[in-house]
């Protein structure tokens, strides 16, 4: 990064609930990595994150899904991106007065 001050998150492990349809709760394992922010604006800089996720309500579905490998999802995301200070202003905007 070009040394501008960042906000760091890292995944955690652990029990989740969604409002996402198929999945209700799940488990959280093998989080790693970290997504930083610019700590000014809030804008994506960088992320390296690794994780897996197994719909399950209980420790018994979740073994059972490991076991049988349904419903285990493992995702990586990764990325620098740089942010452009010096975006030109379009023609069509509108400044307010």
């Amino acid at each position: 990064m070009d040394g501008r001050p960042v906000t760091v998150y890292e995944p955690r492990e652990g029990w989740y609930e969604t409002d996402i349809p198929r999945w209700g709760t799940y488990r959280v394992v093998d989080a790693d990595g970290a997504l930083s922010l610019d700590a000014e604006t809030g804008v994506l800089v960088d992320v390296d994150i690794s994780y897996t996720g197994v719909e399950a309500e209980t420790y018994l579905e979740y073994y059972r899904s490991v076991w049988q490998s349904n419903d285990v999802h493992s995702k990586r995301y990764t990325g620098t991106y740089q942010v452009n200070e010096s975006v030109e202003q379009p023609t069509w905007v509108v400044e307010p007065n």
